[in-house]
């Protein structure tokens, strides 16, 4: 077995693992063998943690994993990102290395991704009953009152200073925001629009749609593509149930995307989305098969180059893509639509290539048709 080891040096092995070091540096901290590290640390369930050979490489991780989340809530495919400790779990990384990280992300970016956070703190406390949310009007009003009179009687605060100091300190600070491009002017004035429109947006996170034209959407993209099919496929419109959402004669999922009788075939409008939520959003099952894919993606990117990572992401989305597809060709041929054939788009080119060029008797150039359909996916907004 060999010696015993002193108590001092079993608290080193246990505080070495409390501070993430790697075996290599515990071995060295303990100053005991790294098999011993590893069979103390394996008998009391702890996972190790691996030195990193490229200093630059969890930085990376990190940016990318953020800017991938900010590019996904922009174009509203989910509706939350992960918290500086989920982005550590994910990455497996100590949570105080993550806001040091982020500093290293595009102005623009950290101040949107530190919006959308305080916005949904806000929500959770309002939900929640928490914080100020927890007091009634009259208890908030008092403490403001309270708070406001000792400070003009101390004069502290705003009220230490004259009405031409606060109109001076107006002026540097929107000055400086202009300049550095950072708060509300970081944002282009489209963005900004977004923006108010989400934060008056209600916190039934589970159950959005996109209202346009007397129809709940599952997405402003499905709303679009909706429309641009009534405009260019002759006789053919929205009618929910008839072929819009289609679920009679016992099919068995929540609903086919469109229906086209007289062609005789279905539109399944999904492009893949390899991401998990925390509302269900996104393809994968889980939050956890999410963690696994970007471990996965992360260290094809740092062994063959970003272009491979993208490229493993592409062929997940495409797995997705042909499960997804599947099951819903099962539910057609265990129903009374049995025999009717399914085509699968999964972006608006590939509607255009499909259906547009294929059905429409004068269908458009098909950078008019993309355009139009950014203006219509643009111009909605959701609601609870």
């Amino acid at each position: 077995m060999g010696k015993s080891l002193s108590e001092g040096q079993l608290t080193k092995i246990y505080e070495a693992h409390n501070l993430r070091m790697s075996i290599e540096d515990a071995a060295r901290h303990a100053r005991v063998s790294g098999a011993t590290i590893h069979k103390y640390w394996k008998s009391e369930n702890l996972k190790p943690h691996f030195k990193k050979e490229d200093p630059g490489k969890a930085r990376r991780d990190v940016l990318d994993l953020v800017a991938n989340e900010i590019a996904l809530h922009r174009e509203n495919s989910i509706e939350k990102m992960a918290s500086n400790a989920e982005i550590a779990d994910i990455l497996d990384l100590s949570i105080e290395t993550i806001p040091k990280y982020l500093r290293d992300l595009p102005d623009n970016d950290r101040d949107y991704r530190s919006q959308v956070q305080r916005r949904e703190s806000g929500l959770n406390a309002k939900i929640n009953k928490t914080g100020l949310h927890a007091m009634s009007l009259e208890d908030r009003q008092a403490i403001g009152s309270r708070v406001g009179k000792e400070s003009a009687k101390n004069g502290t605060g705003i009220h230490g200073q004259t009405l031409s100091d606060r109109i001076d300190n107006g002026k540097k600070g929107g000055g400086a925001a202009v300049r550095n491009g950072t708060g509300i002017h970081a944002l282009t004035f489209k963005e900004r629009s977004e923006n108010g429109k989400r934060s008056g947006a209600k916190a039934a996170e589970s159950n959005r749609f996109i209202e346009f034209e007397g129809n709940n959407y599952h997405s402003k993209s499905e709303a679009a593509i909706g429309r641009l099919l009534s405009n260019y496929i002759p006789g053919w419109d929205i009618e929910k149930g008839e072929t819009w959402q289609v679920k009679d004669r016992e099919l068995k999922v929540g609903g086919i995307d469109f229906y086209f009788p007289e062609q005789g075939f279905f539109l399944e409008y999904h492009p893949p989305l390899v991401y998990s939520g925390k509302n269900n959003t996104g393809d994968l099952k889980s939050f956890k098969d999410y963690k696994k894919f970007m471990k996965i993606k992360n260290k094809i990117r740092e062994r063959k180059g970003t272009q491979r990572g993208m490229d493993f992401q592409r062929h997940i989305g495409n797995i997705i893509s042909r499960k997804y597809v599947k099951s819903r060709e099962c539910a057609i041929e265990d129903s009374g639509y049995r025999g009717t054939p399914l085509i699968h788009a999964a972006s608006p080119e590939e509607v255009y290539d499909k259906i547009i060029l294929a059905y429409s008797p004068e269908p458009p150039k098909k950078d008019l048709f993309l355009a139009e359909f950014r203006r219509i996916r643009n111009s909605l907004r959701q609601s609870a």
